[in-house]
């Protein structure tokens, strides 16, 4: 029986997908408007109104291949964006926008390595989650910083400023 040749198909996202904010009052949802054709990504941010309706409060192309791979979103709309959809270094492997769609933050896979303090090899050996991630990111009590966990390190990020530090 012959082998059949390993495929380099990479499957693509759903066409739309949705994030909610634990309190409910964001929803951030990222989608296509070509099937991934074109690979752009657009994202929207919206808010509830009367009768369970919702309204955008953005609406926007984001710069990652297909849409990132994680999401979460605050309860004061700013919104977490991690890596491309494809799995790879990327430019963006963290981003954060304001509840206004505004870029507060974008780090790179060189620069989240540089905040761990250790090789990109560690980060590598050490992930779980894509190239970097050991854990998902997880909002801490307050919801105003996210965590993060990678290369035997845990991460801050403040979502208010967008700056990245090493807690230990």
């Amino acid at each position: 029986m012959a082998q059949q040749p390993a495929s380099d198909v990479i499957s693509h996202p759903p066409d739309v997908r949705e994030f909610t904010s634990a309190s409910g009052g964001f929803v951030f949802r990222v989608g296509t408007n070509d099937k991934w054709k074109s690979g752009v990504a657009v994202a929207e941010l919206l808010v509830p109104a009367k009768a369970g309706a919702m309204i955008s409060r953005w609406r926007k192309p984001l710069p990652h291949f297909e849409g990132p791979r994680r999401v979460l979103v605050s309860d004061n709309g700013y919104v977490a964006l991690f890596d491309d959809w494809i799995n790879s270094p990327s430019p963006r492997s963290i981003m954060v926008l304001d509840s206004r769609g505004n870029t507060v933050a974008i780090y790179t896979f060189e620069a989240l390595v540089q905040a761990l303090g250790v090789t990109p090899r560690i980060v590598a050996d050490s992930a779980h989650l894509g190239i970097w991630l050991t854990t998902e990111p997880q909002l801490s009590p307050d919801r105003t910083t996210v965590i993060l966990r990678a290369g035997g390190h845990t991460l801050a990020l403040s979502l208010n400023t967008g700056k990245l530090e090493r807690t230990r």
